[in-house]
Order: C-alpha cells, then sequence, then structure tokens
C-alpha cells in the first residue's frame, strides 16, 4: 500500500516510545508523523493540519486515549480517521469500552515493529473487512504455519553450530557472531520471538544487548535466554533484572536446551493466541453493533412506515385512489426492507467468503430499469428525471443478485444525494475488455467523507440512512474482480462501476 501521502500523529506520554513508533510510520512510507504526549495536544495538532492516521497509548494525563478517541468520533469533520488504541491492558471490558468508542484497531504492549504496521496497514488500507470468523480463520492458520523464530548470538562459531544442529528441526534458526548484529537482525522487518544470547562477547557484551533491546518499545518484547558459563552467577542476576527470562549453562545440556526453548515458545505461543483472542473480541463486538445498529435503525424504519400505511388502508378502504397510493407505499417499504434484509445476508456471506458465484450473461439495461421501478416512488417525490443511454448490447458476465443489489444501491444513493428537481443520468459504455457503467447526479460528495467514502458506515447529512450502500456496492464489485470509482466537483458525482464486458 502507498502511505507517501499520509500524516499520522503519535500520542503517548513517553518520549521514546513516541519516537520508536514515529520512526516506524515513517519507516514504512508515511509522508509525515507528528507527536504529542497526550490528547489535548493532540487536539490542538488536528485542529490545524489534516490528520489520516491516530495512533494513541490508552493511559494518559489531562486526557487519555479513550477520551481521545470520543472526542474524535464524535465530531464530524474527524470521525472518518483510523484510531488505533496502544495499551499495556488487555482486559476483556476495556477492549469492549474502545470499541463502543469507534477504536479501528487494539494492541497490546509490547508488540513488535512487524504488528504495528499490520495493524496500520488493516486500519488505513481497503475499507473493506473480513468479518471475525474469516479473520480468526486465516490468523490461525497463519499462527498455526509460522514457526517460532530463534536468533542464536555467540562469538564462537562452533557454539552456534552445536545449538543449531539441536533445535533445527523444529524451530527456525538465525545466527549472530556479534552483538552489533544482533541487533541489526532484532530491530529488522522480521525479528525473532528468542534470543539464545552469550553474556561474554567482545566489543559489545550480552548484557549491553539485553539492555538495549530491552529500552527499545519496538523490541523489548522479544524474549531473552543467557547462554552463561558457570562462574556467572552475577552477570545471570544482572541479566535477569535487566529482562532476560532465562539462562542456560554452556556447554548446553541437549535435553536441558530443549526443555528450556520449549518453555519459552508455550510463552510466545501463548502471546500470539492472545493476540488473536483481542482481535477476535473487537471484530465479534463489531459485528454485534452491526446487528443492532441494523435491528434499531434500518429495519424499525420501513416496520413503522408499514404499520402507518396499514392503519391508513383501514381509514381509506371506500377512496381507491387513496388505497392505490396507499398499497404503493406500503409496498415500496416492504420492497425497502427486503433489500436491506438481502444486503445483510449478501455482506456476511461475502464477508466470511461463503457466498456461492454463479457468473451468467447479464444484460444492464434490463438490471438498470428494474433498479429505477423500485425506486419510482422515491424519484417521484424528489421530482428527479432519471435519463438512460444504455444500449440493449450493454451485456457483462456477472453474479445475477449481486449485479442487481450494486445498481440497487447506487441508484438509491444517488436518488438520496440528487438535488430536488434535478436530473440523474445513467450511462453504459464499452472501453476495452470492460464495460463502464456511470451513474451522474447534481450533488457533491461532502469534502468530510470524499477519503471514505466507500467505508462501513459513513455517511453524512442524511436522515435514517446507514451508509452501507456504497460499501455494500463496492464490495459486491470487488468479490466479482470489478471495479468501483467515482469524481465528485461541484458539478456532481459520478459512480463508475466497471465489469468485464461479456464476449
Amino acid at each position: 500500500m502507498n502511505f507517501s501521502k499520509m500524516v499520522a500523529v503519535i500520542v503517548d506520554p513517553v518520549d521514546n516510545i513516541r519516537g520508536s513508533m514515529a520512526n516506524m510510520l515513517l519507516g514504512i512510507g508515511l509522508a509525515k508523523v507528528h507527536q504529542a504526549k497526550h490528547g489535548l495536544e493532540e487536539l490542538q495538532v488536528i485542529g490545524r493540519t489534516k490528520i489520516d492516521l491516530v495512533v494513541s497509548e490508552w493511559d494518559m494525563p489531562k486526557m487519555d486515549g479513550i477520551q481521545l478517541l470520543k472526542k474524535i468520533r464524535d465530531d464530524a469533520k474527524t470521525a472518518h480517521i483510523p484510531f488505533i488504541m496502544v495499551s499495556a491492558t488487555a482486559e476483556h471490558t476495556e477492549v469492549i469500552h474502545a470499541v463502543k468508542m469507534g477504536v479501528s484497531e487494539y494492541i497490546v504492549k509490547p508488540f513488535s515493529p512487524k504488528i504495528l504496521e499490520e495493524r496500520i496497514v488493516r486500519s488505513i488500507s481497503n475499507p473493506i473487512k473480513i468479518s471475525a470468523s474469516k479473520f480468526k480463520k486465516n490468523h490461525k492458520h497463519q499462527q498455526e504455519k509460522q514457526a517460532i523464530q530463534i536468533l542464536v548470538v555467540d562469538d564462537v562459531p562452533d557454539n552456534i553450530h552445536i545449538i543449531s544442529e539441536l533445535l533445527r528441526h523444529d524451530y527456525k534458526l538465525r545466527a549472530a557472531t556479534s552483538g552489533e548484529k544482533a541487533l541489526q537482525i532484532c530491530k529488522s522487518h522480521t525479528p525473532p520471538d528468542l534470543v539464545l544470547l552469550d553474556i561474554m562477547m567482545p566489543k559489545m557484551s550480552g548484557l549491553e544487548v539485553c539492555k538495549t533491546l530491552k529500552s527499545n518499545p519496538l523490541t523489548e518484547h522479544i524474549q531473552i535466554v543467557f547462554l552463561t558459563a558457570l562462574d556467572q552467577t552475577e552477570d545471570v542476576v544482572t541479566g535477569l533484572e535487566l529482562g532476560a527470562v532465562d539462562y542456560i549453562v554452556k556447554p548446553v545440556n541437549p535435553p536441558v536446551l530443549k526443555a528450556r526453548v520449549k518453555t519459552q515458545e508455550k510463552v510466545i505461543q501463548a502471546s500470539r493466541d492472545m493476540r488473536i483472542q483481542i482481535d477476535t473480541l473487537i471484530e465479534n463486538a463489531r459485528l454485534k453493533e452491526e446487528f443492532d445498529r441494523v435491528i434499531q435503525n434500518d429495519l424499525k424504519q420501513p416496520l413503522d412506515e408499514m404499520n402507518k400505511t396499514i392503519n391508513l388502508l383501514a381509514k381509506q378502504s371506500k377512496d381507491p385512489v387513496r388505497v392505490k397510493q396507499s398499497s404503493q407505499g406500503l409496498m415500496l417499504s416492504c420492497t425497502h426492507m427486503t433489500q436491506m434484509i438481502d444486503n445483510m445476508l449478501l455482506l456476511s456471506k461475502l464477508e466470511d467468503g461463503s457466498y456461492d458465484f454463479d457468473p451468467v450473461m447479464i444484460n444492464l439495461l434490463k438490471v438498470v430499469n428494474t433498479a429505477v421501478d423500485t425506486y419510482n416512488q422515491s424519484s417521484t417525490q424528489k421530482r428527479l428525471e432519471i435519463l438512460l443511454e444504455i444500449s440493449n448490447g450493454a451485456v457483462i458476465y456477472a453474479e445475477a443478485l449481486l449485479c442487481h443489489a450494486i445498481i440497487n444501491n447506487l441508484l438509491k444513493n444517488a436518488i438520496e444525494a440528487a438535488p430536488r428537481g434535478s436530473a440523474i443520468t445513467i450511462k453504459a459504455e464499452r472501453k476495452s475488455e470492460n464495460l463502464v457503467l456511470s451513474i451522474h447526479n447534481y450533488g457533491a460528495i461532502p469534502e468530510e467523507i470524499r477519503a471514505n467514502f466507500f467505508g462501513k458506515y459513513v455517511t453524512y447529512g442524511k436522515k435514517n440512512c446507514t451508509g452501507l450502500g456504497t460499501y455494500s456496492a463496492k464490495l459486491m464489485t470487488l468479490a466479482q474482480k470489478g471495479e468501483l470509482t467515482f469524481t465528485t466537483n461541484d458539478d456532481g458525482t459520478t459512480l463508475y462501476l466497471i465489469m468485464p464486458a461479456a464476449r
């Protein structure tokens, strides 16, 4: 992903942690990284500078991370900004609280540069989010394949060879013959999980290496086991005080070495499992929020409208004209509710990878005409003129249900956005191997949501709108190897649906 135009802010009261994370963000290509010591200082930064990402510690003076998150989410100008929470706490209640406040990602300290980069990419890349079930399945599969990485550090190559022979069948091994080289490997994008570190080395001792690693927030998570001689008890105590977790006496006893390493492997795997649980907890909480939102907002409105219309029909039974009008309104509410339910089911299947594709030849003119008929009452109420420039030969190879849902969502969005009394123009053009369907209306997309227009729940100034329409359309388009883009300015907005043309 290209981060070259992105600007982030790191919020943490500890100077070296802010600096390390800032270097990490710059290292993966962000254009600029601001730093703030607490939430109030961050709000000053975001007030004078356009920010694309916030990475914030939870525990801070003056204004903590959760208070900062609430401030950002409550402001329409900043509500869309990805927000990554960093905390030493993995308490269930705190994670849920952060999710309810709108956190994008939650990282438990200590963490590696790789974990930080993964979370950043997830929070600011494609707005299409995978579901908890798929995430958990993929993540577990990734963890199963990923062997524990061990770095053996000793200035005597023979010692490295002996240890490597004992461990190479069960672990992924790397080696370094100096403290300097060990630090270089640990600070790379693929740091080890465990370091077997000789205490006595020239130039830089193992104690110095340990102290350096444990003082850096991006390497402090690495487990360190010292390799030591029998007479180095005092050095071992110092090393344990610096943060090492164990020691092994040289010359190594093979069963002892394997047992000590196995113990650390369990600790490392437990840490990985905890992170999976945190991620799954966040995703499950989001799913619950989605369900509650749909029940309370999305389905409630058409059900209320249907109930009102049924009451009207009872009162208008002797007036055929008014009965017909009410019946049309009832049908429209039923259609909207059915489409909402269909969208929910489609999204669920697409997000967890269970949707069965059945692509066929689809006539775009017929699909568009069906969508226009579906939303005829909505467009008539706003006195909108819908102009079609689509030939009967505009045929694509796609999945029928998804194609109907995409165009329904895009037309509904255009009707909601179009100024009253204006026109919506729908065209289809052949371009190389693709067909491009464009839907133009004279309303401009608000500046506040343009950067995340296809994001989930992104909406602005529309009453009773869910923000799922364009998100759904984007996901359904991507699932069929199509593309969905837009342009917007003072002359209006055009959405472009690009799909493979039928041959």
